[in-house]
């Protein structure tokens, strides 16, 4: 019999705890084998991105010909601005006649019709090739020294307008020319020095009567590149690691010249580069590149004769 009060449901055995662990596992069991996936549908695979192509496209190539211009049209309107400032500026201080004034005009647009094919012909490698990025790596070789050319102009020393001009103008005039350009290049290359300068004090303070005699000495010293570009300040940073150390030492304290020869050390890397885009003057020249010739001969022939003179022709 059941005692009085209490109720069938009530009654709890000895093993009433195990038994409800079982019953409660059973339950979830069935349930989470109802929502299950059946065996015969494959997992999903996370979804892998495609991978990024490389694209060269025609807008594209000629931001990079025409840096910082952006496209042929702008580049040319910027050449012919600068050529009638300088044709103005001659005429000025030269009084050109109507047919010097023609001569440098045709000689000018033919410096120009040079690059613009040299650029056609880049162009059109780069479209008849794969268009891909090794494509572009290695027409890239072909366009770094079109931009180059374009940021130094294209009336250097070395172009038809420059010859032109020396064939052209009288003795008198050319003076006169030539004595306005130098005074612009010095006045440029200076600033280059002082932008230098500037820059290598943030790690090496001077006082002022030491900034002044370091820029004195470096345009004293040294000269203009051989073409204004965008790598000017990098010719300066090279005539500093050149400087005589009893010159430049004397100018400053131990601690100035040690902290100095940080940035001396990183210059000095700079000269290759310097002499492989032209420029360092002609006499900077010959000695880069006779260090280069005796480093490539001395490689075939040893150290021991790669300094006679006559392996140096």
């Amino acid at each position: 019999m059941t005692p009085q009060g209490t109720s069938a449901l009530t009654v709890r055995g000895p093993g009433w705890r195990v038994r409800f662990v079982v019953l409660t596992l059973a339950a979830l069991a069935s349930v989470i084998s109802a929502h299950a996936a059946p065996d015969d549908v494959p997992a999903a695979k996370p979804v892998q991105p495609a991978p990024q192509q490389f694209v060269m496209d025609e807008a594209n190539l000629e931001a990079n010909l025409f840096t910082p211009h952006g496209n042929a049209k702008i580049a040319r309107q910027r050449i012919e601005s600068k050529l009638k400032l300088q044709l103005d500026e001659m005429h000025h201080c030269c009084q050109l006649s109507e047919i010097q004034r023609q001569k440098l005009t045709f000689a000018a647009s033919t410096d120009i019709k040079r690059y613009f094919d040299e650029v056609d012909a880049v162009r059109k490698k780069y479209r008849e090739g794969k268009q891909d990025q090794e494509a572009w790596q290695n027409i890239w070789q072909e366009i770094h020294p079109l931009q180059m050319k374009l940021a130094a102009g294209l009336f250097g020393a070395n172009s038809f307008f420059a010859k032109t001009v020396k064939t052209t103008l009288t003795e008198e005039q050319f003076a006169k020319y030539d004595t306005i350009v130098s005074e612009r290049r010095q006045f440029r290359y200076r600033s280059s020095v002082e932008i230098v300068l500037t820059s290598i004090e943030e790690t090496v303070p001077l006082r002022e009567r030491q900034h002044d005699a370091i820029v004195n000495l470096l345009v004293e010293e040294t000269q203009p590149p051989a073409a204004f570009g965008p790598y000017d300040q990098h010719v300066v940073c090279y005539y500093i690691s050149r400087l005589p150390d009893t010159k430049l030492k004397s100018l400053l304290d131990a601690r100035q010249w040690e902290l100095l020869q940080n940035h001396v050390k990183r210059f000095r890397g700079t000269e290759q580069f310097l002499v492989e885009q032209g420029l360092l003057p002609q006499n900077e020249v010959d000695g880069p590149q006779r260090r280069l010739r005796l480093r490539k001969i001395g490689s075939i022939i040893g150290p021991a004769d790669a300094t006679q003179p006559e392996n140096l022709k």
